[in-house]
């Protein structure tokens, strides 16, 4: 079922999103900074805020909401 406005076929599903950096610090470092979407507003003035949704620690199956100018 279509979810109208959302721009996706199946609600709820993961967004897709890639993107490249270059930042000069240790790979561990950069890695922990880009796994971490709170770390997102920093860089996306699109994006005004995160939510964690699990508990941390970030690894695999951790959740957020994301929220940005004019996002439902």
């Amino acid at each position: 079922m279509d979810d109208p406005g959302s721009g996706q076929k199946y609600p709820g599903t993961m967004a897709r999103i890639s993107g490249r950096i270059r930042i000069a610090v240790p790979v561990e470092r950069g890695f922990d900074a880009a796994a971490d979407s709170r770390n997102e507003p920093s860089f996306n003035p699109a994006m005004t805020g995160v939510e964690l949704l699990t508990p941390l620690p970030i690894g695999l199956g951790t959740r957020f909401r994301a929220h940005g100018q004019g996002w439902r």
